[in-house]
C-alpha cells in the first residue's frame, strides 16, 4: 500500500520537484524514479534490438537526473541482458546541451564502422524554398502590430533564422522584456500571413526540388526536418507536387527542442528506420549544421542564406545542389 500512496502523494509533481527528494533519500521519490528508470530501460532495449548502436545518450530533462536514474537503468538491463550482450553498448549523459531528443530524451550513436549513406534529409527554408524574406516580413508585421517595434535584420537572424517559431518568439520577447503569454497568437498570425502571401513571397529552389524527384526515382529514402510548421511545409509539397517523394516529414509541430538540438534529425532518421549516421543532411544555417552533426550525421551546407565561412562546421559546402555530387558523397565509405 505504501507504493500506491506514493503515486498519489506526488501526483502533479514535476521532475524538478521529485529528483531533489530522491537525492535526499525520500522513499516515495526514489520509488517513482525507479519506475521511470525501468520504463526508460525498456525503451533502451528496443533501441538496441532495432539499431544495434554502441552508445545510448540520455539527454533532455532526464540528463539532470542522470545520477539518480542510471543505477536503476543499469540494474534493469543487467537483469534482462546476458553479460556479454550488455558489454556491447554504453550509456552516457549528453554533456553538450542537455536536450538530445529521440523519444524526448534518448539519443543513439552507432558503431564506428565503414558504411555508405542510405538516405537524404532536407531542411525546408533556405534549402527547398527561398522563403527567408517571407518569414522575416511575417514576423516583422506581427511584432509591429503587437508591440509597435521594428524587427531588425540582425534580430531576425539571431532570434528566428533556422529556429522554430516558438523558440524565436520566446527568445525575442525575453530580450525586449515582454511576457511570453502571447506566443501562440504570434505564431498563428505570422504563419497565416506566410501562407496567405506564399505565392508572392516564396519561390522554389528548383535544384533541390529536382534532386528530390531524382532521389525518389532511385528509391533513396528522403526525409524533411524543419523548424517550420507542418502547414507551411505541406503547402510547399503540394505546390511543387512532391508529396509522393517524401518518406518522412518532421516539423516544429512534432518536436520539443528546436535546432541546434539534434532532436529533429534523430527522430527523422528513426522514423525512416535508419541510423542518423547513415544520413546525408542538407542544411543552410549554422544552427542546422550543429543539429545535424550532433545527431551524428554527415552534413552538406549550401550557401543560399549564409556565406561559406559561417558554414564551416559542415562536412561539405556547396554553392549549388547537383545529383552526381550528392550520389558520389553517398557512395563514399564513411565512419
Amino acid at each position: 500500500m505504501a507504493n500506491d500512496s506514493s503515486d498519489k502523494d506526488f501526483h502533479g509533481k514535476t521532475a524538478e520537484d521529485i529528483v531533489p527528494l530522491a537525492r535526499d533519500g525520500n522513499t516515495e521519490a526514489k520509488y517513482i524514479m525507479k519506475k521511470v528508470s525501468n520504463n526508460i530501460a525498456i525503451l533502451i532495449m528496443n533501441l538496441i534490438f532495432t539499431f544495434d548502436p554502441d552508445t545510448i545518450v540520455i539527454g533532455g530533462g532526464l540528463s539532470e537526473a542522470f545520477d539518480i536514474i542510471y543505477p536503476y537503468i543499469d540494474e534493469y538491463l543487467n537483469e534482462n541482458f546476458p553479460e556479454e550482450f550488455r558489454k556491447k553498448f554504453k550509456i552516457v549523459k549528453n554533456e553538450l546541451a542537455g536536450d538530445v531528443g529521440l523519444l524526448g530524451s534518448l539519443g543513439i550513436k552507432s558503431k564506428g564502422r565503414d558504411h555508405t549513406l542510405k538516405a537524404v534529409i532536407f531542411d525546408h527554408d533556405g534549402v527547398m524554398v527561398f522563403s527567408e524574406n517571407a518569414h522575416r516580413l511575417a514576423f516583422t508585421n506581427v511584432i509591429k502590430k503587437h508591440f509597435n517595434k521594428e524587427l531588425t535584420d540582425g534580430q531576425y537572424k539571431f532570434f528566428f533564422q533556422g529556429r522554430t517559431d516558438h523558440d524565436g518568439f520566446k527568445n525575442y520577447l525575453e530580450n525586449i522584456g515582454q511576457p511570453i503569454q502571447k506566443i501562440d497568437t504570434l505564431i498563428s498570425e505570422s504563419s497565416q500571413e506566410y501562407i496567405t502571401t506564399y505565392a508572392q513571397r516564396v519561390s522554389p529552389n528548383m535544384e533541390a526540388i529536382e534532386l528530390i524527384k531524382k532521389l525518389h526515382d532511385l528509391n533513396i529514402p528522403i526525409g524533411i526536418a524543419t523548424s517550420s510548421s507542418r502547414r507551411e511545409v505541406e503547402t510547399s509539397l503540394r505546390v511543387f507536387n512532391i508529396e509522393r517523394c517524401i518518406d518522412t516529414c518532421i516539423t516544429a509541430n512534432e518536436i520539443v527542442h528546436g535546432k541546434p538540438s539534434p532532436e529533429i534529425y534523430i527522430i527523422t532518421a528513426t522514423r525512416m528506420n535508419i541510423l542518423p549516421d547513415e544520413c546525408l543532411i542538407i542544411e543552410d544555417t549554422p544552427v542546422g549544421i550543429t543539429a545535424a552533426k550532433e545527431a551524428g550525421a554527415k552534413c552538406l551546407a549550401i550557401t543560399t542564406t549564409h556565406a561559406s565561412p559561417q558554414l564551416s562546421e559542415a562536412d561539405y559546402i556547396r554553392g549549388e545542389l547537383n545529383e552526381d555530387d550528392i550520389l558520389g558523397i553517398m557512395q563514399r565509405k564513411t565512419k
